[in-house]
């Protein structure tokens, strides 16, 4: 089967219109195939980016009314993090339909975390051109709900890195490491892009304005990881 006859069955198992393949095709184009721009997924991701913390804002607006912004804000960004995003594309199968690069197909992209988060991010940009908010918005709500669900009843994560220290010496013997890798100037202020390291484990990245919220919240990304087990 030839990567259009995939993708036209991918799209078909999600009731997204297979008539609009060019964009869905686009969505799936890492820039290790093309470098050019306007035939990658680069700026779908953006917009993809986007229209997912909408959809994500606004069913937690509605839906939890009695959460303050504070939590509100920490169940969304961890739900709108890579970790959640390319668990998200492989759980639909979207690491079998991306288009790649050579270098990057034998490197193994297609369980790369960023590739599939981009990519995931990528699709919902397309389906939110290809076929409106709403179809959107369905899309997504399982991964959603389901996410939510989870995040919203864990009492852990209300003190998060005590107790994500205590996991990561009970398992691997190691203290976590709280590793700024940039910072960017933004109206002023001072954003710090931020992993979690836990021996050979990554959380993140996120970005925030405060240190001290990002380890909070890459400490409640861990602990989602650790209860899984």
């Amino acid at each position: 089967m030839d990567s259009k006859e995939k993708i036209i069955r991918f799209l078909k198992s999600y009731n997204l219109n297979p008539e609009k393949l060019d964009i869905y095709t686009k969505a799936l184009i890492h820039r290790s195939l093309s470098h050019e721009t306007d035939l990658n997924n680069e700026r779908l991701e953006f917009l993809g980016d986007a229209v997912l913390e909408f959809i994500v804002t606004d069913y937690l607006y509605k839906n939890f009314l009695e959460l303050d912004e504070g939590k509100l804000s920490q169940i969304r960004s961890i739900i709108v993090s890579a970790d959640y995003l390319s668990n998200f594309a492989l759980q639909i199968g979207l690491d079998k339909i991306l288009l790649l690069g050579k270098g990057e197909e034998i490197n193994g992209g297609r369980r790369k975390k960023s590739i599939l988060s981009d990519a995931m991010e990528s699709l919902i940009g397309a389906i939110y051109i290809a076929e409106g908010i709403e179809k959107t918005r369905d899309f997504c709500k399982e991964f959603i709900e389901k996410n939510v669900e989870i995040l919203s009843g864990l009492e852990e994560l209300k003190n998060p890195k005590s107790k994500i220290q205590e996991l990561a010496q009970k398992h691997y013997n190691v203290l976590p490491i709280y590793d700024v890798v940039k910072e960017e100037k933004k109206n002023g202020e001072i954003y710090y892009v931020m992993y979690l390291r836990i021996k050979d484990l990554d959380f993140g990245p996120v970005r925030s304005n405060s240190k001290r919220d990002a380890e909070q919240l890459l400490a409640r990304m861990a602990l989602l990881f650790f209860d899984s087990l």
